[in-house]
């Protein structure tokens, strides 16, 4: 995975963007916004020991 926060946030006019968790039926479970200073290694590391992951 590769993010530029930067990039995107100008690609969408100062929005940040997200980073979501879907279950297995496509309905978000968590949500979690990625700022230009986020550590998106500590915020996935969070997102994945707090819901069930899956590999299929």
């Amino acid at each position: 995975m590769i993010v530029d926060p930067d990039a995107r946030a100008g690609l969408f006019e100062g929005y940040s963007p997200t980073v979501l968790a879907v279950d297995a039926a496509g309905t978000v479970t968590d949500r979690r916004f990625v700022y230009a200073d986020t550590d998106v290694r500590g915020l996935l590391l969070d997102l994945i020991t707090e819901h069930e992951v899956s590999t299929s």
